[in-house]
């Protein structure tokens, strides 16, 4: 029964390889999700922005060094104002960011500003600007929120003073930091797994239907058991040929690995 099961298996194989459309249909999807990820990476809350600086005191070069450390959030471009503004009018950057030349004296008489000019064309991408913009500002006020402190941690029980008399206690629930790269490979595992085990092994059983060859299938001396387990060995292992591949290089790669 084994046997023939694994005749079976070796046949659908040949049959499914020897099928680039089928093939293509099994592997385009996964593939076409990953691009998608790959491109969603980069460009979910990453804007090209312009950085001025204009004071020179330690507090403005702080809040720099705050803007540019958040890589995440941000392609940035340090500028002075005349390219910054040019450049936010040619629309080369989807914001200009200002670091006033009073920022020090400001923060010590309490009223401290920072300068955004937005391009808001569109919707998302002027909230992920002021949703970074805000991040950073806060870790300038409160550090442990920002991205720095977010790696860094942990920041459990920690009280940090500030300019404005508060402090913000941070209570972590996780301490591990996962990229929307990692979190979004899982879902492609699982549709490689469903393309080529679940829409392959049918594609093979309505081929048999289509061609009539089910017929002789089912007139076999065999148990229909067996035309059962041998066609799922095979979806078994065409998915295991395609997919560990893929979780191997995701864990060389780093894009896959056990928590802590």
């Amino acid at each position: 029964m084994i046997r023939a099961a694994a005749g079976i298996a070796r046949m659908d194989l040949v049959t499914w390889l020897r099928s680039p459309w089928l093939v293509a249909a099994a592997l385009l999807p996964p593939l076409g999700m990953a691009v998608l990820v790959g491109v969603l990476t980069v460009s979910v809350g990453q804007q090209p922005v312009a950085l001025v600086v204009e004071g020179h005191g330690p507090l403005a070069a702080r809040l720099a060094s705050l803007f540019v450390a958040d890589e995440e959030a941000y392609l940035l471009s340090t500028l002075d104002r005349r390219s910054a503004d040019r450049a936010l009018t040619d629309q080369r950057v989807a914001a200009e960011i200002v670091i006033p030349a009073d920022f020090d004296e400001r923060v010590a008489a309490g009223d401290a500003t920072v300068d955004l000019y937005l391009n808001n064309v569109d919707i998302d991408v002027a909230d992920d600007v002021r949703r970074s913009v805000t991040r950073s500002v806060a870790e300038f006020d409160a550090p442990q929120l920002g991205v720095l402190g977010e790696r860094n941690g942990p920041s459990q029980g920690i009280l940090l003073p500030n300019p404005y008399r508060m402090a913000v206690a941070e209570h972590d629930l996780r301490q591990t930091d996962v990229e929307f790269l990692q979190y979004q490979v899982i879902p492609i595992l699982v549709l490689v797994v469903i393309s080529v085990g679940l829409v392959g092994t049918a594609s093979l059983a309505s081929r048999d239907w289509e061609r009539a060859t089910a017929g002789v299938l089912l007139m076999a001396p065999r148990p229909r058991a067996v035309l059962v387990l041998g066609r799922l060995l095979c979806g078994m292992v065409a998915t295991l040929a395609v997919h560990e591949p893929l979780v191997l290089s995701g864990a060389v790669a780093g894009i896959l690995a056990r928590p802590p």
